[in-house]
């Protein structure tokens, strides 16, 4: 329950700060709109993207990312992975920003739209990154391998998600305020955001660097552990190293 309530009032917290520049860019002097939205999107200071959303980029994009996701979730069902939830759950998030772009579309200027568009699409791979960190605590623990991680199995997770929660944080605020039709709020929140990216970098250069090194001390002090689906008989599409593998090529995707 203490949890539950603490996530909420964090999400709260995010949404608040989100539209925090909605009211704050009001109060902005800015000269009057061109009658016509579509004419000059480049130079116009009330579309926040400066262009025009396409339709059809967007279906192509809402199309790959949905069946993804429906194969994500499908998957986190069949095997009871609740565990890697945060993986799908990111996916919805990107497929809803990805839905109001065709507002935009419509709808250049439209702050209430760009707004949560712009939150959705950049934040919600941060639940992609998380689900990685889920899964090399889990993978440690279930070949018997966690003495090879430099940060104890349990705590992997508990470390690298807090960090990614805050980093989403700093993220929201800065990209909140950047939304800002104040262009000194605009600068700032774009330094905030590039500020709370850095520091999530770090730390996935630091999780990277934990799972080649817990890899490489696998390979060399437990030949058993590492040759050990092979040893049992098991199709390689069900060899830990495989998804090992699928793990590194999405570090080195997301890096």
């Amino acid at each position: 329950m203490l949890r539950y309530r603490f996530n909420s009032v964090s999400l709260l917290s995010v949404i608040a700060v989100a539209l925090l520049p909605l009211a704050v860019s009001e109060s902005i002097n800015l000269p009057p709109p061109s009658p016509d939205p579509f004419a000059d999107p480049r130079n116009d200071p009330y579309n926040p993207l400066r262009y025009i959303a396409s339709n059809v980029a967007t279906s192509v994009a809402l199309s790959l990312y949905s069946l993804t996701t429906l194969a994500l979730l499908l998957n986190t069902y069949m095997y009871g992975a609740k565990y890697m939830l945060a993986m799908p759950l990111g996916g919805v998030g990107y497929c809803i920003g990805l839905c109001l772009r065709y507002g935009l579309h419509k709808d250049p200027r439209s702050t209430s739209l760009y707004i949560p568009q712009y939150m959705f699409i950049v934040l919600s791979p941060c639940a992609f990154i998380a689900a990685v960190y889920v899964l090399l605590g889990r993978l440690a623990t279930h070949l018997n391998a966690g003495r090879h991680l430099v940060v104890p199995a349990r705590r992997v997770t508990l470390v690298f998600v807090a960090s990614d929660f805050t980093t989403f944080l700093i993220q929201a605020t800065g990209g909140g305020m950047a939304s800002s039709r104040n262009l000194e709020m605009r600068n700032t929140g774009s330094k905030i955001f590039l500020a709370g990216l850095s520091i999530q970098l770090a730390s996935f250069i630091s999780f990277t660097s934990l799972l080649l090194l817990w890899a490489f001390r696998v390979y060399k002090y437990d030949k058993t552990i590492w040759q050990r689906d092979v040893i049992l008989g098991k199709p390689l599409i069900r060899d830990w190293r495989v998804l090992f593998c699928t793990m590194l090529v999405s570090c080195v995707g997301i890096l």
